[in-house]
């Protein structure tokens, strides 16, 4: 089972997926699962081929967008999740991007796809 990390109060992950996970669409779909299950983050391809997730939320919600991450899209090939440790900035980002910190206001929607890392 993997560990999701707990900063105030809200659960957190950033996951490094491997295999064939560019160009089939995993990101597009993972922003769809994020929306559906109402969790924020950010996900993005790496320059090594690999796909690049941050996400907050609630805890079955992002267990929730994990358990999908582990197959992907249907044209996917995950070969392995990989749970990178989170860095104190990190989780005050990811945070804040939730929180909606200069408003105030919860924003439990937001996922984007970003440019490759």
């Amino acid at each position: 089972m993997m560990i999701i990390e707990t900063y105030s109060g809200l659960k957190m992950l950033h996951l490094l997926i491997s295999g064939k996970v560019q160009g089939v669409f995993f990101r597009v779909t993972a922003k769809q699962i994020a929306d559906k299950h109402n969790v924020t983050g950010w996900i993005r391809n790496t320059s090594s081929g690999d796909v690049d997730v941050y996400v907050v939320g609630h805890e079955t919600n992002v267990t929730a967008l994990l358990n999908w991450c582990h197959k992907g899209p249907s044209y996917a090939n995950v070969t392995k999740v990989t749970r990178v440790p989170l860095t104190q900035t990190e989780k005050q980002t990811l945070y804040n991007t939730y929180t909606g910190n200069k408003t105030g206001a919860t924003n439990t929607s937001l996922f984007e796809i970003k440019r490759t890392l």
